[in-house]
C-alpha cells in the first residue's frame, strides 16, 4: 500500500512498523485535544486528563505505557492511580508504547 505522506527512505513502501507508529501518533494528537491541562509525563508512560470529562476513557488515559527498569506493574498502577487520584480522576485506558520492546510492555497488558 502507498501512503504518500509517509516518508520511508529505506523502502518505497510503508512497513507495517511505521503505520503503527503513525496511528499511535494520531491518537496521541487525538487524545491531546481532550486533554486538559497539558498532558503529564511518568515513569510509566504519558497520563492525559480532563477534569470536565472525568467519565471519558479517551481524556483520562495513558499512552506510552512502558515499564522502567526496576518497576513492577503493581508499582506502575499504584504511580498512575495516585496521579490521577491527585487530580481527582480515574484512568480508564492504558495504551502500551508500540516502540517499547515487550518485556517493558508484555507484563503490564498482562497485569
Amino acid at each position: 500500500m502507498s501512503l504518500p505522506i509517509l516518508k520511508n527512505a529505506a523502502a518505497g513502501e510503508a512497513s507495517d512498523a511505521a503505520l503503527v507508529r503513525l496511528c499511535h501518533r494520531t491518537q496521541a494528537h487525538w487524545v491531546g485535544q481532550l486533554c486538559d491541562p497539558e498532558p503529564a509525563t511518568l515513569d510509566v508512560g504519558t497520563a492525559y486528563g480532563n477534569p470536565t470529562l472525568p467519565q471519558v476513557c479517551e481524556a483520562n488515559q495513558i499512552l506510552d505505557a512502558a515499564l522502567p527498569d526496576g518497576m513492577t506493574p503493581a508499582e506502575a498502577k499504584k504511580l498512575v492511580d495516585a496521579h490521577y487520584a491527585a487530580r481527582g480522576l480515574r484512568c480508564w485506558k492504558w495504551v502500551m508504547n508500540p516502540s517499547a520492546p515487550p518485556e517493558r510492555t508484555a507484563p503490564l497488558a498482562e497485569y
